[in-house]
């Protein structure tokens, strides 16, 4: 039978903050551990490749793709990229991912701090624990992309308003500020809201808003929205990189952020989830603690007048960035990330008994035994090492067939150890009894899974080995005589063949046409992609020309995993001789000379 909550409000500072140290490990391990294992995927590539340029070419207003200036995320977490590289000498995974996990433990920093303003200790520290086992944060924390900077300056910011709230002067203004566009230039705008939108319910308890129509207030706002504006005025007025050109649309930083935080929310022109989508991507954000944040807000509703003012404050500010976040048109599972950290606070104060504790009870019991399921099965996958080629016609890699045991026997571990030293885990990691091995074991069970079972996966992902390839024909054909049969190059395999010069590309026959000319009996590089939707174009381009590609028998393919999809997108080059004249199209000569079209 579960235990009633034990507190241990009467431990002394001390040993808090040694438990506190524990907790500060265990994120960095989770954030950290084979961070720059995993090759890079999804969006991070934009951050990976902005940031080489911005190095190559000394210039840090105007960040490019490919020689494509792309304002469409503001310059902050680029930056926050330059310097680990020119620290360390070299830019690549780890380096890039770097600034977001710093910004995670900023956020872990920042949700101790509010908890601990609000409450006491041992909320901070369940708070924080949740937060570090939590699959929004780890996952997030360890991706090139500024959605960890964003919910950083959100959490920060509030934070820091509770902190001052009382005797804000306009050093304690300015800093607030700061604080909120700094996230606006890691973002966008919704990290200068939202802060607004979570303190206003204190703001609005007794009054306190009064104390704050100052001056002081006005000037630190209109001077930390100057220095917002600065970067975006200076990469209007000063000039681009030779080489350097304006996208397609023409727009510049700041009508794309008008465009991005604006316009988006009220007519979204991308990322349309349905409005309820955040019903369920909020629980998502906040796996494995989604049945206690559930249960949480059910008692929260049904014992709504017996809460502390400080919890109704945090409650409606947290609501009210939810519906702020359903309001706006543009809506994608990351979006509501920011309220990860006050969800988690208000969780904490529900398990510490603000709330219905018998429900927490049988939630904690349901907990405990999906920890142990989950841990026995990472377990026993020691068994399969032998199989696991036989039954899957593939073998996995080393690091995970070595974690998964790992972190079974660790978790069981300390599963087994704490009922037979009752009190164990919470005497190190200052959680309630109940509570501590369950959540230090579901915390050990996401940090591992996004630390050292996911990372080695890439090694079948083959964009990068086929990159470094592809890098060593440039002694053969000049990266000027390269060229790319798409709307755009892939800013992946841009990074990774490093080099120093845009490659260009096109997916129209009259673009084609302009390359070719300019190359009249010369040799180029063709970059295309294997699906028929690209393929089949692009060799009806070329034969227009008369030039044949043999499409079946490129001179290099990207590699492929046995186990992939069909038809998933993969690279081909060939290696083309441009005749000295090119053949005409008869269509187009009798257009131009007003024959019929």
């Amino acid at each position: 039978m579960m235990q009633p909550v034990v507190h241990m409000e009467g431990r002394d500072p001390e040993t808090w903050r040694g438990s506190e140290k524990w907790l500060w490990l265990f994120t960095a391990a989770a954030l950290l551990l084979f961070l720059g294992r995993n090759d890079l995927w999804g969006s991070e590539d934009r951050w990976a490749e902005i940031s080489r340029n911005m190095l190559l070419h000394s210039d840090v207003l105007h960040p490019a793709i490919n020689g494509v200036v792309y304002f469409d995320k503001p310059h902050l977490t680029y930056w926050l990229i330059l310097p680990f590289a020119l620290l360390f000498g070299v830019l690549n995974e780890f380096i890039v991912r770097l600034p977001s996990v710093l910004a995670g433990f900023v956020t872990l920093w920042g949700t101790l701090r509010l908890a601990r303003q609000l409450y006491d200790r041992q909320t901070a520290l369940l708070a924080g624990w949740l937060l570090a086992g939590c699959y929004g944060f780890v996952f997030w924390g360890r991706v090139a992309a500024a959605e960890m900077a964003n919910v950083a300056a959100v959490v920060l910011a509030a934070a820091w308003f509770l902190h001052c709230a009382q005797k804000a002067g306009f050093w304690s203004y300015l800093l607030f500020y700061l604080i909120a566009f700094c996230g606006a230039w890691a973002k966008g705008l919704p990290a200068l809201v939202m802060p607004f939108v979570v303190i206003s319910p204190f703001l609005w308890r007794d009054g306190l808003w009064k104390k704050h129509l100052k001056f002081s207030n006005v000037a630190a706002f209109i001077l930390a929205g100057a220095l917002y504006f600065v970067p975006f005025y200076l990469a209007s007025v000063l000039p681009m990189p030779e080489g350097y050109r304006a996208p397609e649309h023409q727009l510049s930083g700041l009508e794309l952020v008008w465009r991005e935080n604006v316009i988006r929310v009220f007519q979204p022109f991308d990322h349309k989830d349905p409005i309820y989508s955040y019903l369920y991507e909020l629980p998502r954000v906040l796996l494995p603690w989604s049945l206690f944040f559930i249960i949480a807000v059910v008692a929260f509703v049904k014992d709504w007048k017996k809460l502390r003012p400080e919890t109704r404050d945090l409650a409606i500010g947290t609501l009210l960035m939810f519906l702020c976040f359903t309001a706006s048109g543009s809506r994608r599972w990351y979006y509501i990330l920011p309220l990860m950290p006050f969800c988690l606070v208000l969780t904490a104060r529900s398990l510490l008994g603000e709330g219905r504790e018998q429900w927490n009870r049988y939630a904690t019991i349901f907990m405990r035994i999906g920890v142990i399921l989950i841990a026995s099965v990472a377990l026993i996958s020691v068994l399969m090492l032998f199989f696991w080629e036989r039954l899957f016609q593939f073998r996995p890699p080393l690091l995970f067939l070595v974690s998964m045991p790992i972190l079974g026997l660790l978790v069981l571990a300390l599963l087994y150890w704490d009922e037979q030293r009752r009190g164990f885990c919470a005497r190190w990691s200052g959680l309630p009894v109940p509570l501590a091995a369950t959540v230090v074991g579901g915390c050990i069970l996401i940090g591992g899974l996004f630390s050292c079972i996911l990372p080695p996966w890439s090694e079948f992902r083959f964009t990068k080995p086929f990159a470094h390839e592809l890098r060593g024909w440039v002694r053969e054909v000049p990266a000027e005589d390269w060229l790319a049969w798409d709307n755009d190059v892939n800013a992946t395999l841009l990074f990774y063949l490093q080099l120093e010069k845009p490659i260009a590309f096109t997916d129209q026959p009259d673009g084609l046409r302009a390359f070719l000319e300019a190359r009249r009996g010369r040799r180029i590089l063709l970059i295309g992609e294997s699906r028929e939707k690209h393929l089949k174009p692009m060799t009806a381009a070329f034969a227009q020309l008369g030039i044949d590609i043999p499409s079946d028998q490129p001179d290099l393919k990207e590699g492929a995993w046995k186990l992939e999809r069909r038809g998933k997108k993969k690279y081909m080059v060939w290696v083309l001789d441009v005749p000295a004249e090119l053949k005409t199209d008869k269509k187009t000569e009798k257009t131009s000379s007003g024959g019929e079209k």
